[in-house]
């Protein structure tokens, strides 16, 4: 239950001004379907995958419910821990007045001038779902929006490996993966106090759950 009045005021007015995603997912080739997670090598791995499919790969989820049937659904997650401070850093640490990134929570009432990490965690606990921006979302609340049910889940901890063994499932050639758009720091667990690691666990916690990562 929040607490701070002001903060639920903020997020009954903010739930009905974020912008939804375009889209929530990619066509991969002809059979298969990306489920789109932020955070989790999204932009390396869209980038391969308009390297084997025609056209705009990006699907809503009206789309994603019509084409899916017969499809091989997969998507990538990553340790919350780690995805949450990569969002920190590179859309709230980073965040300028010119970025149009940050629309729906960031925006609005987590961003202020040099935010901290122990601030922006804080807030994120107290912030849910349904009023959070996509790259702001626990991955299991994004891969139920989708509608889908994945077949494959990779993990960025392994991430070559299990690349790998997704291309030989679809048939396609693996030519090496090249990181885009990856957030340069030290090791998550130098970023987190044990309290803070309680925030953002209780946060997350269904993600941690779901994907067997370990608290």
């Amino acid at each position: 239950m929040i607490k701070n009045s002001k903060l639920l005021e903020e997020l009954k007015y903010l739930k009905n001004k974020i912008i939804p995603p375009k889209s929530l997912g990619n066509l991969c080739g002809k059979n298969a379907i990306y489920i789109t997670l932020p955070k989790c090598a999204n932009t390396t791995i869209k980038k391969e995958i308009r390297k084997i499919t025609w056209g705009d790969p990006r699907l809503t989820k009206k789309q994603l419910k019509r084409i899916s049937q017969g499809k091989f659904i997969f998507t990538f997650v990553r340790n919350p821990y780690d995805r949450f401070l990569s969002l920190y850093l590179d859309k709230v640490k980073n965040f300028n007045k010119d970025n149009d990134y940050i629309r729906g929570v960031c925006r609005n009432i987590v961003i202020k001038k040099n935010i901290t990490f122990k601030e922006f965690a804080e807030l994120a606990s107290l912030i849910p779902d349904e009023c959070a921006d996509p790259h702001f979302k626990s991955m299991t609340e994004l891969i139920k929006e989708s509608g889908l049910k994945p077949s494959f889940i990779g993990k960025i901890e392994n991430f070559e490996n299990d690349w790998n063994i997704l291309c030989k499932i679809l048939g396609i050639k693996n030519e090496g993966l090249g990181m885009e758009n990856k957030t340069k720091h030290k090791p998550w667990q130098e970023y987190y106090t044990p309290e803070l690691k309680e925030k953002v666990y209780q946060r997350y916690k269904e993600d941690f759950i779901n994907f067997g990562y370990k608290k």
